[in-house]
């Protein structure tokens, strides 16, 4: 499969990588907000994990966005 991210390895460039991926979540978050109202939210999951397992376990995934229903009370 051909690179998403022609002339970059984002298992390469790891430092910059980071920058990368928060930048797209914030776009991703930007492009569905509008979409989403007035009953739903998007909002950019925080989480901090420290993955002790061996490489070649599957860790768990978590969510770069995050839609959520809105409730009215």
């Amino acid at each position: 499969m051909p690179s998403l991210f022609p002339g970059m390895d984002p298992y390469l460039e790891g430092y910059l990588w980071s920058d990368v991926h928060n930048a797209l979540a914030s776009k991703i978050r930007t492009f569905l907000v509008p979409q989403l109202r007035p009953k739903y939210a998007a909002r950019l999951s925080v989480y901090v994990v420290e993955d002790i397992s061996p490489s070649s376990e599957i860790g768990i995934l978590y969510p770069d966005v995050e839609v959520l229903q809105i409730s009215h009370r």
